[in-house]
């Protein structure tokens, strides 16, 4: 007699894709935090970069950011792959990829980085970076990121190079927009006092000012792990006694879709009223009186207790109840005698 097997019901502990996730999560948390600040991370908050320093942790990121983190840098060094290997049938001269970059600051500090691209066209040398970007990143962006800009010229200044090219290419579309521009000198300045100021800051544990005036101002305040101890934030008590921390931008939010919810529920139980009101013109067994207003979420029959507030006891006898509904009454049509 052939064996029978029986499906499991019993689901796995954890899922291929849980087992990747968090495959990344421990990859990127066995990195050790930068012992210093680097070029790529100059152009974002100072405050944020001090906590970090300070504290010797690391940005938060999301499963999503791991995962695009992974597949961006994957695609990243395949390209560099594979510009150095056909450098020679290529209308360009590859000059050299993950160069060193050293620029000493006004306070004699020195600004460490990796240039990832140095190639010659046109008989100008130029620093480049790729980045792979989803298709509504590549549909909005009609200038380069600030980040970006200041990380590229920084680099080509730390080269003595001037020129500077950033390319943006769509993962899901495969198109690419580039943008070409010299490197501001005095944005260069601004940006080496920065650095100096910031080490400054460090060395006397000294928590810089918020660069900026509130937290919509920017998107680095979005998604960055410190933002509720900058804009502060307001507890508030669950049923189950539990205290949550929610940030002031999510306040406001809530509390306006509270008041919205609250004017919508105050408009439905005025409708709902009316139409048992209603019912007192008809005898309340009139014919076919039974409720049939809907909403998208909910459809409001006669409810059992409130009728029987608004109306005799005896005008309701001969109504019929529906079982499969305890709590409600259907009406029928009366014939006369």
């Amino acid at each position: 007699m052939p064996q029978i097997h029986k499906k499991s019901t019993i689901s796995p502990q954890f899922t291929a894709g849980q087992l990747v996730l968090q495959a990344l999560e421990a990859g990127y948390r066995a990195e050790k935090p930068r012992k210093y600040i680097g070029i790529s991370q100059l152009p974002y908050c100072e405050k944020k970069l001090f906590k970090q320093a300070t504290r010797k942790e690391k940005t938060e990121l999301t499963d999503q950011v791991l995962l695009s983190f992974l597949t961006g840098s994957a695609t990243h060094e395949k390209l560099q792959n594979l510009l150095r290997k056909h450098r020679g049938s290529l209308p360009f001269k590859y000059k050299r990829a993950e160069k060193k970059v050293r620029i000493a600051t006004p306070a004699g500090n020195t600004l460490k980085g990796h240039a990832d691209l140095i190639a010659e066209i046109d008989d100008k040398e130029i620093v480049i970076d790729f980045k792979i970007v989803n298709e509504n990143k590549f549909r909005y962006t009609d200038k380069p990121d600030f980040h970006y800009k200041d990380q590229l010229m920084l680099y080509a200044y730390g080269l003595g190079l001037q020129h500077c090219q950033l390319c943006y290419l769509c993962k899901n579309s495969g198109k690419q927009i580039t943008f070409a521009f010299p490197v501001d000198f005095s944005r260069i300045q601004v940006l080496l006092k920065k650095y100096d100021a910031l080490l400054e800051a460090i060395e006397h544990e000294r928590l810089p000012e918020k660069p900026f005036k509130s937290e919509n101002e920017t998107w680095q305040c979005r998604y960055c792990q410190y933002s509720r101890e900058c804009w502060g934030f307001i507890e508030i008590e669950k049923d189950e006694k539990e205290i949550a921390v929610i940030p002031s931008n999510t306040e406001i939010k809530y509390l306006k879709l509270l008041k919205e919810r609250e004017e919508i529920e105050e408009q439905i139980n005025e409708i709902k009223c009316k139409i048992i009101v209603d019912a007192d013109g008809k005898d309340a067994l009139g014919a076919q009186l039974r409720a049939s207003y809907i909403q998208p979420a909910e459809m409001i029959s006669y409810d059992k207790k409130k009728l029987e507030k608004m109306f005799p006891l005896e005008s309701l006898k001969p109504c019929q109840r529906i079982t499969r509904k305890k709590g409600y009454y259907r009406f029928s049509e009366r014939k006369s005698s």
